[in-house]
């Protein structure tokens, strides 16, 4: 009759001249090496951090999420400048510029201070994840 041979663990090898289980030895596992490993975690953050960013930009762009948004900004600014601010739509374009559609800012006096049926400001976004004053580098009025 045949024997059959015991279970042994894939990790465990068998290193007797009569192949006994009884004597095994742990093989090493094979890791890739340090920088292959620090090249693939630097993608996968690279890749969700983009992906939040297309994701961040395609949400605002929803009519519900742009509502919210628009009150949210418009009492904001309202309170800070103590006047009555206007906002259509908002947006944020692949680029990284704040895109602002119909805005009206009255002075404390209820003028018309400023009116701009678009514009678009490239914005440095560098200190905001610094916790910094952003810097704006262009704005484009139009109407």
């Amino acid at each position: 009759m045949l024997e059959q041979q015991p279970n042994i663990p894939p990790e465990q090898t068998p290193v007797s001249e009569n192949n006994t289980p009884s004597e095994t030895v742990p093989t090493l596992s094979r890791r890739p090496p340090l920088w292959k490993r620090t090249l693939r975690w630097t993608r996968k953050v690279a890749f969700y951090l983009i992906g939040a960013w297309i994701a961040l930009v395609f949400l605002f762009r929803l009519e519900t999420v742009q509502t919210w948004a628009v009150s949210k900004v418009t009492h904001a600014l309202s309170d800070a400048l103590h006047t009555k601010v206007e906002l259509q739509k908002f947006y944020f374009d692949y680029n990284g510029s704040l895109v602002v559609n119909g805005l009206h800012i009255n002075d404390l006096k209820g003028d018309t201070l400023l009116y701009a049926q678009d514009l678009s400001a490239d914005l440095d976004w560098s200190p905001l994840i610094l916790n910094q004053i952003v810097w704006i580098n262009t704005i484009y009025l139009s109407g």
